[in-house]
C-alpha cells in the first residue's frame, strides 16, 4: 500500500522573540497588530477607535515580547495656537527603543469644555495619532469618520449633521475670559476677525466684546 505524502505547507511560528532586536520586535507587532473601528457614537452615525482601545489590543502583543511603552507630553506655542506634543517611546529588556512623536492643536473654544479638558483632548488625539504611527495602523479602507477627542465629524452616510452645540456665555473676569484674553493678546488677527470667532463660540453681548478687545490689546 502506497504512502501517500502530505505536501500541505506548515505555517512557521515567527522567530520574533524578546530577545530579537527592537525592529525586528516592533515589525511584528506592526504585522499582527489590528483595531478596527467599532465604537459608534450615541446616535450610531460615526465609528470610531480610542486611544484605550489601541493600548488595550497592542498590550495582547507587547507583552509577548518584553516590550513597554510611555507618553511624554509637552505644550508648544505656535503663534495664537497652542499644541499638546507627545512623544511615544517603544523600548524592550535590551534597552533599545524607538520613539515618535505627534502633535494635536488646542481649539480656541470649545461648547461645554473647560480649558483643561480643552487641552486634554488634543493630549488624547494626540497620544492617538502616535500610536496609529507606530504601530502602523490603517482605516482598512473605511472612510474617515468621527474622532470625539477632537469633536471632527465625518459622516459615514447622508444622514444630516448634528445641531450647533449651544453657545457658552462668557462672563468678564472668569478663568476662562483670562484664557482668551491671552489667546487674543497672542493672535495676529485683526479685531473684526477675532469678534466674529468669539462669537461663533460664545453668548456675550456686543460691549463684552469690546471690553475683551480692549484688554487684549487689539483696540
Amino acid at each position: 500500500m502506497d504512502k501517500k505524502e502530505n505536501n500541505t505547507p506548515v505555517a512557521k511560528k515567527s522567530d520574533v522573540n524578546a530577545t530579537s532586536s527592537i525592529r525586528e520586535q516592533l515589525a511584528q507587532v506592526q504585522k499582527e497588530l489590528h483595531v478596527p473601528k467599532d465604537l459608534e457614537t450615541e446616535d450610531g452615525s460615526f465609528k470610531f477607535r480610542s486611544a484605550e482601545k489601541i493600548i488595550a489590543k497592542a498590550k495582547e502583543h507587547l507583552e509577548r515580547l518584553g516590550l513597554v511603552f510611555f507618553f511624554s507630553d509637552r505644550p508648544v506655542c505656535v503663534g495664537q495656537w497652542n499644541y499638546v506634543e507627545t512623544t511615544l517611546t517603544l523600548m524592550n529588556t535590551s534597552g533599545e527603543s524607538i520613539s515618535v512623536t505627534a502633535c494635536a492643536r488646542e481649539h480656541l473654544a470649545e461648547a461645554g469644555m473647560s480649558a483643561a479638558q480643552i487641552t486634554g483632548s488634543a493630549s488624547s488625539y494626540a497620544r492617538k495619532t502616535a500610536l496609529c504611527g507606530l504601530f502602523a495602523i490603517d482605516d482598512a479602507r473605511t472612510k474617515p469618520v468621527e474622532d470625539p477627542d477632537m469633536r471632527q465629524h465625518y459622516p459615514l452616510n447622508a444622514a444630516p449633521a448634528p445641531a450647533a452645540p449651544a453657545k457658552v456665555h462668557l462672563v468678564p473676569g472668569t478663568d476662562e475670559w483670562k484664557r482668551i484674553v491671552v489667546s487674543v493678546s497672542q493672535s495676529p488677527d485683526g479685531p473684526e476677525t477675532v469678534r466674529t470667532n468669539i462669537l461663533a463660540y460664545y453668548d456675550v453681548p456686543d460691549s463684552a466684546v469690546n471690553q475683551l478687545l480692549k484688554e487684549a490689546g487689539k483696540v
